[in-house]
């Protein structure tokens, strides 16, 4: 009895050291059996952001191991251009991800696949054209640009000082209401 759980408890150091001695030149995160980079990331969960740059500054594509799934986080254009151009077929998002984000986003071209995905490309493919996306970009840009000269000109008028990164109200309809506006035509 003693011997068998001694060749267990051998067999299970030697599977996590082997495991570790082959990720010593690896760019990614540090992972461990079973469990994947959960460890690396709980650790680093109050700078998350700063610990994916971190990585993605080394790799521009970096595989984060989890338990029962793995999350890919790309960088480089070229690849970015692969996975949502080129080769979109071998990169379906599934019926789990179409779950989570049904609530959000619909059956929209961000939440679908296949010939759904394929029709809804095509279509929004004319609207983004690099002309007809820059000729409205412009006037949205125009339209914000009216506004906040509004906002900094009544501030002026008052005598009455701006901050506009403290102030998030204004910051925030600004940058959502352009990507609104040049994403879907909706005003913010």
């Amino acid at each position: 009895m003693e011997t068998s759980i001694l060749i267990f408890a051998c067999s299970v150091f030697a599977w996590i050291f082997l495991h570790r001695w082959s990720q010593r030149t690896n760019k990614g995160p540090k992972t461990w059996p079973l469990v994947g980079a959960a460890i690396e990331q709980l650790m680093n969960y109050n700078r998350m952001h700063d610990w994916l740059v971190n990585y993605l500054s080394e790799s521009r594509t970096v595989v984060v191991p989890m338990p029962f799934t793995t999350y890919t986080y790309i960088a480089d254009p070229a690849n970015v251009e692969h996975v949502l151009k080129t080769n979109f077929a071998n990169y379906p998002k599934g019926e789990v991800y179409h779950s989570y984000m049904e609530v959000l986003l619909g059956d929209g071209i961000f939440n679908s696949d296949g010939e759904n995905w394929r029709k809804q490309r095509k279509t929004s493919s004319f609207e983004f054209a690099s002309k007809n996306l820059r000729d409205f970009s412009t006037v949205v840009f125009r339209e914000y640009s009216l506004k906040l000269s509004s906002i900094l000109s009544q501030a002026a008028f008052d005598h009455q000082q701006l901050d506009i990164q403290v102030n998030t109200t204004n910051q925030r309809t600004f940058n959502d209401g352009r990507i609104l506006r040049c994403s879907w035509g909706v005003n913010f």
